[in-house]
């Protein structure tokens, strides 16, 4: 493997690797209050705290065997919001975690307290009186319009309970107080449990009860498509081969000077056009036409390798070329100046006549050259 080989397989290993500590997380980290994380912005620890409890949690919408629910992240469709709006309306407790979601309180502003911790303060609620929570930052709703209120005073507040129809909404201004993080300081598992399980785990001291926590986007049956099945770690690898394949097509592409045009010898093409000249010439009987091409070839060949002048006459030639090749000059003559072929046996003869002359012109060319006296000069006949 060359230089230029290892530079670009160790560059591509090094994108691919920068590439997937930029894209991703590590799996048990997930995104913030993913009930699957572990991560400290995660809140597994507040789905197995509620395990523990004694609920039994659920991640579809709400039905008839639930009487509270957990809308961590409000990413439904119209049509879902509307199934939890009646749900709502028949009897349920939804508590809204997420500020953004068309359930938490309207278009007031609220405010952001960042003490790192809140009393229970003004609360109308007997549950959570004396209670403190922590967690970094809070957002307080208006309690203007609050059926019910704590952790703040006659203005803003933390919890921000509204009536609609026979249930109602809790709101509550973040879940960093749900987090993993922050989930064992102060009273946080103690707001955990009264808002999610206030009966102590039990609907009349004999079933567990049911507690959906809406987090990932809610399918319903027919709605999933053939990507959504797809696990997280399976697209991210195939965006990297993606890239992977970009970048070696972009190498492998680039040109490292300008385009050489070099003439390519044609051998093949030029064996095929004699060939089928020399079958038409076959199939026409064309001896005779042969026999003077073949004469001609070996015309042009001895007065070149002779270094003759044009006009010198051929029988001259002829004794020219034996001389030079030590052959016999009737032979070289009817070489060159022999009776045109009109067969296919005379015209092969003829073919061996003049393949013999040029052979021996070859090998004189190659002897060692003799005395001057016995070579013909250069410029005439010998």
């Amino acid at each position: 493997m060359n230089r230029r080989a290892v530079l670009f397989w160790g560059g591509l290993a090094l994108v691919l690797i920068v590439a997937g500590f930029a894209a991703g997380r590590r799996a048990s980290d997930g995104d913030p209050l993913d009930p699957d994380s572990t991560g400290p912005l995660g809140t597994h620890g507040l789905v197995t705290f509620v395990e523990r409890f004694g609920a039994e949690v659920a991640r579809d919408l709400p039905d008839g065997a639930a009487d509270r629910a957990l809308l961590l992240s409000d990413r439904l469709n119209p049509d879902q919001r509307d199934e939890l709006d009646r749900w709502v309306d028949a009897g349920g407790t939804l508590v809204v975690a997420d500020p953004a979601s068309p359930f938490a309180p309207g278009p007031d502003q609220p405010i952001l307290d960042t003490t790192g911790s809140l009393e229970a303060g003004t609360c109308t609620l007997p549950g959570l009186g004396g209670l403190t929570i922590a967690g970094g930052s809070f957002l307080r709703y208006p309690s203007a319009d609050a059926d019910g209120r704590c952790f703040g005073d006659d203005e803003h507040s933390f919890v921000h309970i509204t009536q609609r129809g026979q249930g109602r909404v809790v709101a509550i201004g973040g879940g960093l107080a749900f987090t993993n993080r922050h989930l064992d300081e102060a009273d946080n598992a103690v707001l955990v449990a009264e808002l999610l399980v206030p009966s102590g785990g039990t609907v009349g001291g004999t079933i567990r009860p049911v507690l959906p926590v809406l987090y990932d986007p809610v399918f319903t049956p027919g709605s999933r498509s053939l990507a959504d099945l797809i696990p997280a770690p399976v697209k991210w690898s195939a965006w990297q081969l993606l890239v992977a394949f970009v970048l070696y097509a972009l190498l492998r592409g680039r040109r490292f000077g300008r385009p050489v045009t070099e003439p390519q010898p044609v051998e093949l093409p030029g064996s095929l056009l004699v060939r089928a000249t020399a079958e038409l010439h076959r199939r026409t009987g064309g001896h005779a036409h042969a026999s003077a091409v073949v004469r001609r070839d070996l015309d042009r060949r001895l007065r070149q390798r002779l270094k003759a002048p044009p006009d010198l006459p051929p029988p001259e030639l002829a004794r020219w070329a034996a001389g030079r090749a030590g052959l016999d000059q009737a032979v070289v003559q009817r070489a060159v100046l022999g009776p045109p072929a009109h067969d296919g046996t005379t015209l092969a003869a003829q073919v061996c006549e003049v393949d013999a002359v040029n052979r021996a012109l070859a090998a004189a060319d190659t002897d060692p050259p003799r005395d001057r006296a016995d070579r013909p000069p250069a410029g005439g006949p010998p």
